[in-house]
């Protein structure tokens, strides 16, 4: 029987995740579903992207995304991220690296690093930061040569572009948009979803360092 974890927020319409459990139809299946109940959807959301969870209860659809990245205070050739080894490289050449460890994004980093090696290596040039804005603002100030998180959070006065992670290596944080069930003003909800899409509001969200949906 396959395994699968699923996180769910105890709303009316997480009923048919809960019924497929309850009434036996993901057994029927052959699966084994375990429920995971969560207190919030950015907690959902985390722990789909850092694989705590196979399958969640979610919204949508799904608007904006995010990308991992690197930036640093320029001067210099900007950082090469454009392969696995050319990251690693770039990674173990740098004297210190500014990013949040507790966090998502954070522990997809980590899991990078692992994936590449280096994970010892950067235990010692790692000052961690409280929180994303303080990223960015380490590297202007100089206290880090090179910043690590979600390309839009690296966006800041003082700092370059950030650099996005290779393909291979990349994890998108995927941001959604939805009109709630007992929303008043519905109409004006599903107008400023369908404005995200336009290409006005593309190239918007492009300039932040995020892909449009």
């Amino acid at each position: 029987m396959k395994k699968l974890t699923a996180g769910f927020i105890p709303l009316l319409d997480c009923a048919p995740i809960i019924a497929a459990v309850e009434q036996g139809f993901a057994a029927a299946e052959g699966i084994e579903l375990k429920l995971v109940r969560e207190t919030s959807w950015a907690n959902i959301r985390d722990r789909l992207i850092v694989g705590n969870f196979d399958v969640a209860h979610m919204l949508g659809p799904m608007a904006v995304a995010s990308t991992l990245g690197l930036h640093d205070a320029g001067g210099a050739p900007k950082p090469d991220a454009s392969t696995p080894d050319a990251l690693k490289q770039t990674l173990l050449k740098a004297q210190s690296i500014a990013f949040l460890p507790d966090s998502a994004a954070g522990a997809y980093v980590l899991s990078v690093f692992a994936r590449l090696g280096i994970a010892d290596a950067m235990k010692a040039k790692t000052k961690v930061q409280a929180t994303p804005p303080q990223i960015p603002q380490a590297v202007a100030n100089g206290d880090a040569e090179l910043g690590v998180f979600l390309t839009n959070v690296l966006m800041a006065a003082g700092v370059e572009p950030a650099v996005a992670f290779p393909a291979e290596l990349q994890q998108e944080l995927v941001f959604s948009a939805a009109v709630a069930t007992a929303s008043k003003e519905a109409d004006a909800a599903k107008a400023f979803i369908a404005y995200l899409r336009t290409p006005a509001s593309s190239s918007a969200i492009k300039a932040k360092g995020m892909n449009p949906g």
